[in-house]
């Protein structure tokens, strides 16, 4: 998949090194009142193919399917990116850039790749943050990159870019470089993601601070869950959720979720914080271990999503090393 020698000096240019191949990709970073027309005037310039995708993408009001172009990459997985917009009048509400072999050959035929060709993924992120950094300075980010247990093990990093009333980035990168088979079986997965977002709709000093007591609530609603999960109390359970999450959740989702929890294990709170979605309204991300991973490098439990009401968005199992 050789890459076109097309470059626009229009927002930022990042130039990519990989091997001993030059290449160069466009990564735009003001996309404040820009219609899909100049994005489209723009992957027209650089050779870009449409990317047809049946999926569904669920984005906020007014947001329409997005369109998707697919440039073609070398020693990895070629870039699509998605390009968000609203209905009435065609400005992009976000865009994403995305680097995943999932996208072309599918979840279960991915196979563990050699430490070579992780190496690509690692120096793609690598250089995309030392962009970044250059123009906008330190990020906010937690996870890591464990270039010792790259081949084998799995990582998670994620960096940030807040920057007010500008667009905001939020680039990371998602390795599993193994085969889990069993009951709860898992394929590998190599990723780099960037989202580029318009800022939000408000200020953030209007998000309530998180204090000492909504962290107890907040464990305390967790309890509540998981203890009716752990009874199988369907209709209980989604109480808990927003009204949104409810029209999308199915009955066997809640019992797939239920399998992966360990009930038996006792949960501390690790890392909390404001985080926004894709059409930037804010929500409490808290991420709890399970106690048996004190002291341990390895993270394993639950992540706990609330928005502004305390209703539950999201919960997920996790693991990370």
């Amino acid at each position: 998949m050789a890459k076109k020698g097309i470059v626009i000096t229009v927002g930022i240019i990042i130039n990519f090194l990989v091997s001993s191949v030059g290449i160069s990709q466009l990564i735009e970073t003001d996309i404040v009142d820009k219609k899909l027309s100049y994005f489209i005037s723009q992957e027209d310039k650089l050779g870009s193919k449409i990317f047809v995708n049946s999926a569904n993408h669920i984005s906020g009001k007014g947001i329409a399917q997005p369109v998707i172009y697919e440039r073609e990459e070398e020693n990895l997985p070629n870039l699509l990116v998605y390009y968000f917009y609203y209905e009435s009048d065609s400005t992009i509400d976000y865009i994403l850039y995305e680097w995943d072999e999932i996208n072309f050959i599918g979840y279960d035929s991915a196979k563990v790749k050699s430490r070579e060709e992780l190496n690509f993924y690692v120096e793609r992120f690598k250089i995309l943050k030392k962009g970044f950094v250059s123009k906008f300075g330190e990020s906010e980010g937690w996870g890591s990159i464990d270039e010792e247990k790259i081949e084998s093990g799995s990582f998670v990093r994620s960096d940030e870019w807040n920057r007010q009333e500008k667009t905001n980035l939020d680039l990371s990168i998602s390795i599993t470089n193994h085969v889990k088979e069993g009951r709860f079986s898992m394929h590998p997965y190599h990723r780099i993601r960037l989202y580029v977002k318009n800022p939000p709709k408000r200020e953030s000093s209007s998000l309530p601070a998180i204090s000492d007591s909504l962290l107890t609530e907040s464990k305390l609603l967790l309890d509540l869950l998981l203890e009716n999960l752990k009874n199988e109390k369907i209709e209980k359970i989604r109480e808990f959720f927003s009204e949104t999450v409810n029209n999308q959740i199915s009955e066997e989702q809640i019992k797939a979720l239920r399998r992966e929890i360990n009930f038996d294990k006792k949960l501390n709170l690790f890392y909390y914080g404001y985080q926004a979605n894709l059409n930037m309204d804010y929500f409490l991300v808290l991420f709890y271990n399970y106690d048996m991973n004190t002291g341990s490098e390895i993270k394993e439990g639950v992540k706990l999503i609330l928005d502004v009401n305390n209703e539950v968005v999201g919960l997920q199992t996790f693991k990370m090393q």
